[in-house]
């Protein structure tokens, strides 16, 4: 089994990079441009059935990911390496960390979904748990976590892209892992460097939420705030993403 995925890059820093629950590895693609490929070997990886794993059946689980991560590097010839994660992604990123802590340099965080999973009750529950099967249901979850400030064009793009980059199936067994699976007890200690990238206008990760979870767990956390993206750092300010990241990659990789 080949988990698919997009390499670029040849520099010796080794990172591998998750996406989120909406959509797969190319909602990273206005980042590519911005990225150091002689310092930086990147691997965008698409999860069981999303992307380039679409049609790759599995449980999907977080923890099921987290081996499929780990599997890749082994794959890549990579004994050590660092983790980037996007919201669900995020929270595939600690569990990797916290399965082969030795092995991670470094985590990203972006908007991450903690390790205590999200749980969800009322309207909420059934907004998300339904957006499988229900675009409306897609399309108020991609504008309410970007603080409904983008547009009706960039959401109902967004939302065309993420009905086709993923299978039901997985969209709809995604939801129930990242907002059940918890596995915070495993966190607290780890001692790789963490940055935490949370948006001011993203209501769902908050920084208030982020202070009460990784911030405690990890304790060379650092968290920063970017005053211009809500969800999605990587389309909404993907210069200010690229140039955050790689400058947190460097520091990390000197400190190894």
């Amino acid at each position: 089994m080949t988990i698919g995925h997009v390499a670029m890059g040849q520099g010796p820093e080794k990172v591998i990079v998750l996406h989120g629950w909406l959509g797969d590895h190319t909602v990273y693609t206005p980042v590519f441009q911005w990225l150091d490929f002689d310092t930086f070997s990147f691997v965008f990886m698409d999860c069981r059935g999303y992307g380039r794993s679409r049609e790759l059946a599995g449980e999907y689980s977080i923890s099921e990911w987290g081996k499929d991560v780990i599997e890749l590097a082994d794959n890549h010839g990579w004994d050590t390496f660092h983790v980037v994660g996007h919201s669900m992604g995020g929270m595939t990123a600690q569990w990797v960390a916290a399965e082969v802590p030795k092995r991670v340099k470094s985590v990203i965080a972006l908007t991450p979904v903690p390790a205590t999973g999200v749980p969800f009750e009322g309207d909420a529950l059934d907004l998300f748990s339904n957006a499988w099967e229900r675009p409306d249901s897609r399309a108020a979850i991609l504008a309410m976590t970007t603080g409904d400030r983008l547009g009706m064009l960039w959401r109902d793009t967004m939302l065309e892209r993420s009905l086709v980059q993923c299978t039901p199936q997985a969209f709809r067994e995604y939801f129930e892992a990242w907002s059940q699976t918890n596995f915070a007890d495993r966190l607290p200690g780890l001692d790789m460097p963490v940055k935490i990238i949370v948006g001011r206008h993203d209501p769902a990760i908050t920084e208030e939420a982020m202070r009460a979870t990784l911030l405690q767990w990890f304790p060379k956390a650092e968290l920063e705030i970017f005053e211009d993206a809500g969800h999605y750092p990587m389309l909404e300010s993907p210069p200010h993403l690229a140039q955050s990241m790689q400058e947190f990659l460097r520091r990390a990789a000197e400190t190894w």
